[in-house]
């Protein structure tokens, strides 16, 4: 090997040396950081489904950074026997901590029943679950008012009457899909 050529070497060496200095830091942040993020749906004082025959079945999680990056987005089944859930994810991390939006979707198969968004600053690791307040916001969410018919009738000892109940929203127009239970 001729002197010039061993001064390249030497030269290359030198600089590769200097690269790994460089990038050998105890960082914060940058890739192959992860959190390990758990939800908690917190259902609104009072919310019972079963009083108006509704099942949840499909739990749904969204976990967005910024700007309007979707960095995690997957159902969960919601089993039948079950009050509660909490569901988990992997999240990929560009700095810790690092704040998203997340979101959960309570669903009865493909209609949204509740939902509730909130910001989680997620750490490298594992962190304490987030619980996570959801509102309703299925079919009907917007009555204002509910109109049960018919008003007053008669009804012999062992007749049969059958109600019909109508919703308005706020502004007055008819609210076509909606849940409703009673009992007398």
């Amino acid at each position: 090997m001729t002197r010039s050529a061993v001064r390249i070497v030497r030269g290359v060496l030198a600089l590769a040396a200097m690269g790994l200095l460089a990038t050998c830091q105890n960082e914060t942040a940058g890739p192959g950081r992860r959190a390990a993020l758990a939800v908690t749906p917190v259902f609104p004082a009072g919310a019972n489904l079963a009083a108006v025959n509704l099942t949840i079945d499909v739990a749904r999680l969204i976990v967005v950074g910024a700007p309007a990056d979707t960095a995690f987005d997957q159902t969960f089944p919601f089993p039948a026997n079950q009050t509660s859930l909490q569901v988990t994810a992997d999240i990929s991390l560009d700095q810790s901590p690092q704040t998203f939006a997340v979101t959960i979707q309570l669903l009865s198969g493909a209609t949204v029943l509740f939902s509730g968004t909130q910001s989680v600053a997620l750490s490298s690791g594992a962190s304490s679950p987030a619980q996570i307040p959801v509102s309703y916001t299925g079919p009907g969410q917007n009555v204002a008012s509910l109109t049960l018919a018919p008003a007053d009738s008669g009804l012999s000892f062992g007749g049969a009457l059958t109600f019909r109940v109508a919703a308005l929203d706020g502004q007055g127009a008819p609210v076509p899909s909606f849940y409703v239970s009673w009992t007398t």
